[in-house]
């Protein structure tokens, strides 16, 4: 198959592409950054790029709109009239045919952007669901072999603790271990009735996290649970505005692709909420295991994302 060269402006980037290969994939082969918000659903119209015509000596190229493959109905419909007599097209729908020189304009660039939002102040005294209590214990004898979470749990209520009727399982794995080694003196967190962690020694504080997920963004509130105050603050564009950039066009994206659309949209958003959580505890300096309570608030259709859950009802 034969190649032809391809320049994208104003990054300069060229190369080698093959013949019949769409301008979006050209440019991403590139390294050029095209929005494509619908997921090459010819939809959208966002991937715009411009065709320079002419002989261009200093790169040695002669780029001409016959150079690409014929107009579709759906550049017809998404084009208006200046655009076409500007020389743009779609480079979704764009094929290569021969040699290039093509312009991306300001609007259909991609890239990482910057996304900054703070918290207010809270005007109101937090009142956790989470408790924390630290006790210290004797440990177990011939004569006193009461078991681990027993021994624990009489500890917890001693000290005027919550009342404690389970632990997390996670959490029994290593309390024996824990318990040992930090000598029977630890710091207990009870999730209303529920032993969730127990780290060695006193501990002061423990942090949660608020967490807003938007069509559009995501933002991230570290707050220190005994006074309420957000920490640290972290956000970023929501990933999946790869795969549309409104509700209805995620949805649509989950009912066109059955077998793994929801599968990839939910894969986005866990590596995003991941990658605040790392963000926020490394900015204050903290372990991602201090963050011990988590809120999410969302609409309905990220929800049922979020969740892996069909957003088609």
């Amino acid at each position: 198959m034969s190649e032809h060269t391809v320049i994208f402006q104003p990054s300069g980037r060229r190369g080698k592409i093959k013949e019949d290969m769409n301008l979006l994939e050209a440019a991403r082969s590139l390294g050029v950054e095209i929005e494509a918000i619908c997921g090459e659903k010819k939809t959208c119209g966002k991937c715009k790029i411009q065709v320079e015509e002419g002989y261009f000596e200093k790169f040695g190229v002669d780029s001409s709109m016959s150079n690409l493959s014929g107009w579709t109905k759906d550049e017809e419909r998404m084009l208006s009239s200046a655009e076409k007599e500007n020389k743009y097209r779609l480079s979704c729908l764009s094929k290569v045919k021969g040699d290039l020189l093509v312009f991306v304009p300001e609007e259909s660039r991609g890239g990482q952007q910057v996304v900054r939002k703070k918290a207010g102040k809270l005007r109101y005294k937090p009142n956790p669901a989470l408790t924390m209590t630290y006790v210290e214990m004797k440990a177990p004898t011939l004569h006193d072999p009461q078991d681990d979470f027993l021994r624990v749990k009489d500890a917890v209520k001693a000290a005027d603790g919550p009342e404690v009727s389970k632990i997390d399982l996670f959490c029994l794995r290593t309390m024996a271990d824990i318990l040992r080694k930090a000598k029977w003196k630890v710091t207990v967190f009870v999730l209303r009735n529920e032993i969730v962690r127990v780290v060695p020694g006193k501990v002061d504080k423990y942090y949660g996290i608020a967490v807003d997920i938007g069509t559009t963004t995501i933002a991230g509130y570290l707050t220190d649970m005994q006074t309420g105050r957000a920490v640290a603050t972290a956000s970023k564009m929501n990933p999946q505005v790869k795969f549309g950039e409104d509700v209805m066009s995620r949805i649509t994206y989950a009912m066109q692709n059955p077998d793994d659309g929801l599968e990839k949209m939910n894969k986005v958003i866990i590596e995003a909420l991941n990658g605040i959580v790392a963000e926020l505890a490394e900015e204050h300096n903290i372990e991602s295991d201090d963050i011990l309570e988590t809120v999410l608030v969302c609409n309905t259709a990220m929800h049922h994302i979020l969740l892996k859950l069909n957003p088609e009802h």
